[in-house]
C-alpha cells in the first residue's frame, strides 16, 4: 500500500508545482506512515506543509480485475 500514498503524494506535489496554496513560499507534500511518526513530538515536516492522515488505502476487491 505504499505505492498508493506515494502516488497521491506525487499528485499533490504535481498540483502544488502549478499553483502554490500559499503565495510565496513553497509547500512540501510528505507521505508519512504510522510508523514514521516520531513519539516525541519531533515535526517530520516545515510549514506550510499539508498533512493527510489515511486510516486505510486498499483495493476494491469487487470491481479488480481476477
Amino acid at each position: 500500500m505504499r505505492a498508493c500514498a506515494s502516488e497521491i503524494e506525487r499528485l499533490i506535489g504535481l498540483c502544488f508545482d502549478q499553483d502554490q496554496p500559499v503565495s510565496g513560499r513553497t509547500t512540501q507534500v510528505n507521505a508519512v506512515r504510522t510508523d514514521d511518526l516520531d513519539p516525541t513530538g519531533t515535526e517530520l515536516t516545515t510549514p506550510p506543509a499539508l498533512t493527510l492522515f489515511l486510516y486505510r488505502i486498499d483495493f476494491n476487491k469487487i470491481l479488480r480485475a481476477a
